[in-house]
């Protein structure tokens, strides 16, 4: 984070330094906190500037260890942000566009919360017949619903609350196998939305509830059978978590 913003002071809006420097820089990023699939580096690095990561740095909700990859669906809504951006600066865009609040917790924060649990056991759940698989997951579930957060991430989401009040929250799964260059795995994974009212220990307990449901869903069976299928058993899949604000009024 530090040497982004080093960056930006050295060369603010990328405008003095020389071009190969820049998209350098820029495809550094993407394969850092987005993915090292090339197809979606090629078009990342020509529109997501570094200031724009320093943005989604911002939105990164801290963990213990250092940072993994943002996951799918937030590569995805970042570079999907930056093209429209890119649009409106050359005059190709005349509509403003709402892109939801959003707030990353990267993909290491699900193998902090297993190993902080002691579930890092499951990680072999894949293996298992799909009948096995199947008729476990109920109980899968109910361990990563039970268990704790690591202290960083706790106070981390209990700060973000603090900072966006009590807005109707969705969160979404964002894991690694989602940027996967013609591999769909829309609605494979789970997203809940959560109404973010109450006390902050509510409000809290919810946030936290939802992200362990989402994260116990990279052991459903229906990804893993996909996974299978596609020849992407051994891939160590992680569960990025992307966090929006809903947007829209409320009603009655």
């Amino acid at each position: 984070r530090d040497k982004i913003h080093e960056f930006l002071d050295f060369a603010p809006g990328e405008a003095v330094a020389p071009p190969e420097d820049v998209i350098g820089t820029r495809a550094a990023l993407v394969r850092r906190f987005l993915t090292d699939q090339l197809d979606f580096i090629s078009v990342a690095k020509r529109y997501i500037r570094v200031l724009d990561f320093a943005e989604v740095l911002d939105h990164i909700l801290p963990t213990d260890g250092r940072y993994g990859r943002l996951g799918g669906k937030a590569a995805g809504l970042i570079l999907a942000h930056s093209i429209l951006q890119e649009a409106r600066r050359e005059g190709r865009l005349e509509a403003d566009h709402k892109i939801p609040d959003s707030y990353f917790l990267p993909s290491n924060g699900i193998l902090e919360f297993m190993e902080h649990n002691d579930l890092d056991e499951l990680i072999n759940v894949k293996y298992k017949t799909s009948e096995e698989v199947r008729d476990e997951y109920p109980l899968v579930e109910r361990l990563f619903k039970s268990g704790s957060f690591p202290p960083t991430i706790h106070k981390g989401l209990e700060e973000l609350l603090y900072e966006i009040g009590e807005v109707p929250l969705v969160v979404r799964s964002s894991s690694l196998l989602e940027d996967r260059i013609g591999h769909a795995f829309s609605g494979k994974y789970k997203s809940l939305f959560i109404p973010n009212q109450g006390t902050i220990e509510m409000r809290l307990a919810a946030l936290e509830d939802a992200i362990a449901e989402v994260y116990a869903s990279i052991f459903h069976p229906d990804p893993i059978e996909y996974r299978r299928e596609r020849g992407l058993i051994d891939f160590q899949e992680q569960m990025g978590i992307l966090i929006q604000e809903v947007v829209g009024r409320e009603v009655g």
